[in-house]
């Protein structure tokens, strides 16, 4: 008789919790906290396996995914039951697919996102549906810049999920994530090993990315003829930038000025917008320091008397005024100084920040 007793209040407690927090009469604190003693005070039978799925539930509508996975996960060793086990591992398959597939891991810290795919990726579906899981697990990865976690999922993917236009298009954006974390040989062989057998299978705009991405490549491992050859007939934006690039690191400062002068041209064709002055101020600071370098005062007093007042209210107007004034022996170990500091900013970086392979 006792213990039906404790049977009948356990199911009482179970589906009270339930109806309470349908209507709203206690939160998801209370609720879980009630169904925790629930499954420590009745354990052995179906009853443990229902008290468990509907905390796991819980556990999923807090946000707790890997205590709610854990707890299903559980359950299934638990159960002799056929139907049982079905609908378990059913629950997670479709809970692991919003997380991943649909996109609910965004509410998630990408911490612990990751902590969720490392728990339980043998869920991560198969076919398309894996892939996209494992790319959007990637870019969150390297949003908050943990770049080597990225590149090894998105390196998974192409030894073993893809092929063709697929692995070409994910091989781009590997190697981009390889360029931020300063593996220029390993996003040369990304770019290198992921060419499609037919340039026809992909698009004109992902060729043209890879080869950006694989010029960057060469010219960081200090290949720069072979960047040379990629770049010299390329008069996109982003070639120009990185040809900046390069002729700033090999302080060929007349290029650089030119090269910079093209971007500068190019950005107020059609007028600045206000959020776009601290971007145009950038080159102007850059190509101020390169006619500085160089040793060309006329280009220096053109630049002051072309941007001096737009420059004076901005943060840059300090470093504007010293690149601006006459070149002397003191100014000129200034301008080194903020060439040196320049060299880790470099104008290609933005690009690589922000890639979208094919506009995916």
């Amino acid at each position: 008789a006792n213990g039906r007793d404790r049977l009948y209040r356990a199911k009482a407690e179970f589906d009270l919790v339930r109806r309470q927090y349908d209507k709203e009469k206690i939160d998801i604190n209370e609720a879980v906290e009630r169904l925790e003693k629930q499954r420590f005070a009745w354990r052995g039978d179906r009853l443990e396996i229902l008290i468990i799925e509907q905390l796991a539930q819980y556990y999923f509508i807090d946000k707790k995914h890997y205590e709610g996975f854990s707890l299903l996960r559980d359950a299934t060793s638990l159960s002799d039951n056929s139907e049982d086990r079905e609908r378990i591992t059913e629950t997670m398959a479709q809970e692991f697919e919003k997380l991943f597939v649909e996109g609910e891991a965004s509410e998630l810290t990408p911490l612990n996102a990751l902590s969720v795919y490392n728990g339980f990726k043998e869920l991560t579906p198969v076919a398309d549906k894996g892939t996209v899981a494992l790319r959007y697990l990637a870019k969150r990865l390297k949003g908050v810049d943990l770049l080597g976690q990225s590149e090894q999922i998105l390196a998974e993917l192409i030894t073993y999920r893809t092929d063709g236009a697929l692995k070409a298009e994910i091989g781009a954006e590997l190697a981009a994530i390889q360029l931020i974390n300063k593996k220029p040989s390993n996003a040369i062989q990304t770019i290198l090993k992921t060419k499609p057998e037919s340039s026809e299978e992909i698009s004109d705009e992902l060729i043209q990315q890879r080869k950006l991405l694989l010029a960057k490549g060469y010219a960081d491992n200090s290949q720069i003829d072979k960047a040379g050859d990629i770049l010299r007939w390329d008069a996109s934006l982003e070639a120009m930038q990185l040809k900046a690039d390069i002729n700033w690191n090999a302080g060929q400062w007349e290029e650089t000025a030119r090269l910079i002068d093209r971007l500068i041209r190019r950005a107020t064709v059609d007028g600045i917008q206000e959020d776009e002055k601290s971007e145009l101020a950038g080159l102007i600071v850059r190509q101020g320091i390169a006619f500085a370098l160089e040793g060309d005062q006329f280009q220096l007093d053109r630049l002051k008397e072309n941007y001096g007042e737009m420059m004076a209210d901005r943060e840059e107007a300090k470093i504007f005024n010293l690149i601006t004034q006459p070149i002397t022996s003191g100014s000129l170990a200034d301008l080194q100084s903020l060439q040196n500091r320049l060299n880790n900013v470099d104008l290609f970086s933005r690009y690589l920040e922000n890639f979208n392979p094919d506009n995916q």
